[in-house]
C-alpha cells in the first residue's frame, strides 16, 4: 500500500486545519469529563477526528487541538521569562524550533520521568533526543531518516553498473552521467547544512562531541572534505545551478524529471515514482556512500510544564506512541513512524516502498543534538553561509573555520 502523494496529503491537512480551527476533533466535554488542550504547530500532521474520537471512547478524555503557526511560535519565544501561559497541556514538537523551548530558563515542557516508570520505551527509536539535564522532555513520534535515491535506468543509460561506494565515486558517476548526455545536472541536492551534514557523517565524521563540542572544525576533520565535496559539485554544475542559486527545490527538481541522484528521505521514495513524478518509475534507494551513516528530522510530543492534568496527557501521549495512531502516521501522512515494531511491520507488508533497501540503512541512522539551545540558530547560520560559498566560491576551509567560531559565540550566548 503506497501512502498519499502531496496532492492528496495536502488535503488531508487542510482539512485537519478546518477541524482543528473549529475546535471540534475532541468533541464537547461531558460534565466531569478532562479536556486535554493539543497544541499543534499548523505544519505537522494531526490525528484524525476518528483516531481521537477512538482515544475518547478509550479513555474518556476529550482533546482540543489548537494549531500553532511560525507567528504564535515567535510570540512565545520573544516573551522573556515566565514564558506566556500556552493554554495547553500537551505540545506537538516539529522538527524545527525546540531548542528556544527548552533553554535554561525557558523550559515549557514537564519532565516526564516519574510518569515514564515501569513503562517500557524500548520500542521507539531516539528516545535521547528528547533528554536534558532537566530529564525526558518529549516522546518520539516520528522519525525521518534522511536518505539517498536514484534512477537506475538513467545510471544503466550511462553504463554505470555499480553503485557508488565513496562520495568520490559518487562524483564519478555523476560525471559520466553528464558527458554520456544522460544528465546534464545529475546531482538533485541543494548545497546547505543538512546535505554538508550528511556527507560528513557518511565520511565518519561524529560532526558534534558528547559535551558540544564541534568536531566538524577540527583541523583535518571529515567535514572539511565532505563541504570541499559538496562545493565542488556545485562549481562543476554537476548540480542544476538553480538548485545552488536556491530558486528552486531539489525534490521539485527531481521529481519534474531533474538529476538522477536525490537526496530525500524515508518516504520520498513513494513520490519520486508516483504518477505524477516524472522520474517513475525507475527510482530506487541508493546506499549512502562509505560508513553509510546519516540522521533523521524527528518528531516528538510532550506535556506543558503549566498542565493541571499530566496524568491524563500522558495517557494521551503513550496512545499516540502506540500501533493504531503510529500506522495511521505512514499510511495518511508519510511520516515514519517512532515506533520500531510498526516500521517493521509496515515495510514487511509492503508499505513501504523500497524497505528492502532501506532497512538495512536504519542502523545508521544518528541522532542529531537539536536540543542544545543554540542549535537552531547554528543550523540556520550555517545553512546561509554553505548556500553562500556555493555562489560565490568561498574554499571550504574558510567556511568551516567560521563555522566553528560561530558556534562558539551561539554556545557562549547560549551559557553552553
Amino acid at each position: 500500500m503506497r501512502h498519499p502523494g502531496p496532492a492528496a496529503r495536502a488535503g488531508i491537512a487542510l482539512l485537519l486545519l478546518v477541524l482543528a480551527g473549529a475546535g471540534v476533533p475532541g468533541g464537547v466535554a461531558g460534565a466531569g469529563e478532562v479536556t486535554l488542550r493539543l497544541l499543534w504547530p499548523a505544519w505537522t500532521a494531526q490525528p484524525g477526528n476518528d483516531l481521537l474520537a477512538q482515544f475518547r471512547r478509550e479513555t474518556g478524555i476529550a482533546t482540543e487541538l489548537r494549531p500553532l503557526d511560525h507567528q504564535g511560535i515567535a510570540r512565545i519565544e520573544a516573551e522573556p521569562d515566565p514564558p506566556v501561559t500556552l493554554e495547553a497541556d500537551v505540545i506537538r514538537l516539529a522538527f524545527r524550533r525546540p531548542p528556544t523551548w527548552v533553554a535554561d530558563g525557558r523550559i515549557l515542557l514537564r519532565p516526564l520521568d516519574d510518569l515514564v516508570a515501569g513503562t517500557d520505551l524500548s520500542d521507539l527509536v531516539r528516545v535521547e533526543t528528547w533528554r536534558t539535564e532537566a530529564g525526558l522532555l518529549a516522546l518520539p513520534v516520528d522519525d525521518q531518516p534522511i536518505l539517498l535515491e536514484v534512477n537506475g535506468r538513467r545510471l544503466a543509460a550511462a553504463g554505470v553498473t555499480e553503485d557508488p561506494k565513496t562520495w568520490a565515486e559518487l562524483v564519478e558517476t555523476a560525471r559520466a552521467l553528464r558527458d554520456r548526455g544522460v544528465d546534464p545536472h545529475p546531482i538533485a541536492i541543494a548545497p546547505g547544512e543538512w546535505s554538508w551534514e550528511l556527507i560528513a557523517r557518511s565520511m565518519g565524521d561524529p560532526f558534534i562531541g558528547p559535551e558540544g563540542e564541534p568536531l566538524f572544525a577540527a583541523a583535518g576533520s571529515p567535514a572539511r572534505q565532505a563541504l570541499a565535496t559538496l562545493l565542488a559539485m556545485a562549481d562543476e554544475e554537476l548540480i542544476d545551478p538553480a538548485i545552488v542559486a536556491r530558486e528552486r527545490s531539489p525534490h521539485a527538481t527531481f521529481w519534474d524529471g531533474g538529476g538522477t541522484i536525490h537526496m530525500g528521505w524515508l518516504g520520498s521514495l513513494a513520490v519520486a515514482n508516483g504518477s505524477y513524478s516524472r522520474q517513475a518509475p525507475d527510482v530506487r534507494p541508493l546506499p549512502i556512500p562509505e560508513t553509510g551513516a546519516t540522521f533523521s528530522v524527528p518528531g516528538a510530543i510532550g506535556i506543558t510544564a503549566e498542565s493541571t492534568v499530566p496524568a491524563e496527557a500522558w495517557r494521551f501521549l503513550t496512545w499516540v506512541v502506540s500501533e493504531v495512531p503510529q500506522r495511521a502516521l505512514w499510511e495518511r501522512t508519510g511520516l515514519f513512524p517512532a515506533r520500531s515494531s510498526v516500521a517493521a511491520a509496515l515495510g514487511a507488508e509492503g508499505a513501504i516502498e523500497g524497505w528492502a533497501a532501506i532497512a538495512p540503512q536504519l542502523p545508521h541512522v544518528q541522532a542529531r543534538p537539536i536540543l542544545l539551545p543554540w542549535w537552531d540558530a547554528f543550523e540556520t547560520e550555517a545553512d546561509a553561509l554553505i548556500v553562500a560559498a556555493a555562489q560565490d566560491g568561498t574554499p571550504a576551509d574558510a567556511v568551516v573555520d567560521a563555522l566553528g567560531l560561530r558556534w562558539a559565540e551561539l554556545r557562549a550566548t547560549a551559557g553552553g
